[in-house]
């Protein structure tokens, strides 16, 4: 496919220039024959298979028909596009062939050996361009004319019949042929005679109107040389066939030129010159009978064939373009009589111009309103593109503001959620202090109750000594009962040591252990607590004001400040870190 693109590209560079040369061939066309715009009977031979009325036939038959057709169709197109970009390989094989020739041309002493190197010469260019192989041509006449031998004379005129011939110079070509003196001519040259005279019969047949003159002088002339060459040939021989071929194309009577195709096929060896042309005839009577997928294989055959022997004159990229046309694969079509147009400019072949005139413009027409519609429906897709983009874009939008919404809500039920974090903490607290207040309290009250049971009883105890006392008149005595009643019930430091302790077991060891070990303190025997203890212990306690630690102890307030500042300038730890770690 890249040599295709390669060669479409090429086209398009030149469009203008072909597209003026089209509308020059086909008014000179109209002017030279004015006669086949008015009746129908003097269209072409060369324009009695319209595509447009092929194509037309073809889609009546149905959709699954044509399906079914199109897609036997797809896979010799395929073969011959796939060949089509190996054409360089096969053109630099052809070049090495014709530089080996001209190799051996230099070393050529007789003029023998000149004209047959200018025959082998001019069987290479006759495939690749009309100049060269003109030339080549009358280098052979230049040759024979040298060898004395007339009759490989008339044959490298011959050659240049057949290259005339071939690129549509029927005019010069006929020249040519009558300059030949057929009588002097061995059988075999005035078999090639009666052959190229054939052809150019043929050959003229598709260029010329039919019908214009009455009888059909083509067929005549066509039909004179085959009985001459009847005489001259065995009845089996291929070149008789291949003459039964076209006379019956040329009257479209497809079928037999089937049947005569065949033959044909049969008796030529699959490496002769000739094979790939008579492949091509094949396919092409095949698509006349609307047998297009026969037609694709033969006609594709034909092409291969032609590409891989590097030829550059062949007509089947131009017949497969129009199969595959009528077949509805417009963009390969046109491709492919892309092809055919740069390999009719590379042979100088006007006769390859008009074939391709035909089909072109129809072609290009259906290929450009296809690229309109692709292009509109391009057109469409991105509109609808543009639309879904800017669709997603506010979906986009939309699910961003949304995100950034609901991370702002999270955020907040986070902070939310931390707040109550917090409180649920600051409550767990609470309650822990509540609970520890309530075991406090607990142990407080059943001292207080414990204390002012003792304290009871030993004031009934004083109470009934000092009436007994008072009774036997023992004044000096009542003296010593209240110097004696000290002890556990009347020493209220003596409770709230016992309170503390039973709320602060370790107080004392914890309490020492905030100080310096040389500033630490430890009570007396008869002490539970120190009095900077039993300070502490009730600021743990919760009683923090001086005044009211003077009251409880029965302390003046300087005593109680004397005591704070002594206890914090022996302290490990600042004022705030002390009492943070005296709290714990």
């Amino acid at each position: 496919m890249q040599y295709c693109k390669s060669i479409v590209s090429a086209i398009l560079d030149r469009a203008l220039r072909r597209t003026s040369s089209f509308l020059v061939f086909i008014l000179l066309l109209t002017i030279a024959t004015p006669a086949m715009a008015a009746a129908p009977d003097t269209i072409s031979t060369l324009t009695k298979m319209p595509i447009v009325k092929m194509k037309a036939a073809f889609n009546k038959r149905g959709a699954d028909v044509c399906r079914k057709m199109s897609s036997e169709v797809r896979p010799y197109i395929d073969a011959i596009c796939s060949v089509l970009d190996s054409t360089a390989i096969y053109d630099a094989q052809a070049k090495a062939r014709i530089d080996k020739l001209e190799s051996r041309m230099a070393q050529a002493s007789s003029p023998q050996q000149k004209y047959e190197l200018w025959t082998m010469l001019f069987d290479e260019y006759a495939r690749l361009s009309l100049k060269p192989a003109l030339d080549a041509a009358q280098q052979c006449e230049a040759a024979a004319l040298q060898t004395g031998n007339y009759s490989l004379v008339a044959q490298a005129i011959l050659y240049k019949v057949e290259i005339y011939t071939n690129c549509g110079f029927f005019r010069e070509a006929s020249e040519a042929l009558a300059t030949i003196d057929e009588e002097r001519c061995t059988q075999p040259v005035r078999i090639n005679y009666l052959v190229a005279a054939f052809n150019l019969e043929f050959e003229n047949g598709f260029y010329f109107p039919r019908r214009m003159s009455t009888p059909n002088v083509y067929y005549q002339r066509m039909q004179a040389y085959y009985l001459q060459a009847c005489k001259m040939l065995p009845k089996d021989s291929w070149i008789l066939d291949d003459m039964n071929v076209k006379l019956n194309f040329h009257l479209s009577r497809y079928a037999e030129a089937v049947k005569w195709s065949k033959r044909l096929l049969k008796k030529l060896s699959p490496t002769s010159d000739y094979y790939p042309n008579a492949l091509g005839n094949l396919g092409y009577n095949y698509m006349g009978m609307c047998e297009y997928a026969l037609a694709a294989k033969y006609i594709s055959l034909s092409g291969i064939e032609e590409i891989r022997r590097g030829s550059k004159g062949y007509a089947a990229a131009r017949k497969i373009a129009e199969v595959a046309y009528i077949t509805g694969d417009v963009t390969r079509s046109y491709m492919l009589i892309n092809v055919a147009m740069h390999n009719a400019e590379v042979f100088h072949s006007r006769y390859r111009y008009s074939e391709i005139a035909v089909s072109y413009p129809k072609i290009d027409s259906d290929m450009y309103a296809f690229v309109q519609k692709q292009r509109m429906r391009l057109l469409v897709g991105f509109g609808a593109l543009a639309v879904v983009v800017m669709l997603l874009c506010g979906a986009i939008l939309k699910v961003v503001r949304q995100s950034r919404k609901l991370h702002r809500q999270k955020s907040l039920i986070e902070h939310q959620v931390e707040s109550l974090s917090d409180k649920s903490r600051q409550i767990e607290d609470i309650n822990a202090r509540l609970l520890e207040a309530g075991h406090i309290k607990e142990a407080v009250l059943g001292q207080l109750i414990v204390a002012s049971a003792n304290h009871q009883s030993a004031i009934e105890k004083l109470r009934k000594e000092v009436l007994r006392r008072l009774t036997i008149k023992d004044y000096d005595g009542l003296r010593a009962v209240f110097d004696q009643q000290r002890g556990e019930a009347f020493d209220t430091l003596y409770s709230l040591d016992n309170m503390l302790l039973m709320l602060y077991p370790d107080f004392p060891e914890k309490f020492n252990s905030l100080l310096h070990e040389e500033n630490r303190v430890t009570p007396r025997s008869d002490e539970r607590f120190t009095t900077e203890m039993r300070i502490f212990a009730l600021i743990r306690l919760g009683i923090t004001k001086n005044d009211d630690l003077a009251r409880s102890l029965n302390y003046s307030v300087n005593t109680i400040k004397s005591y704070k500042t002594r206890v914090l300038n022996a302290s490990l730890y600042e004022k705030d870190e002390f009492y943070k770690r005296l709290m714990a």
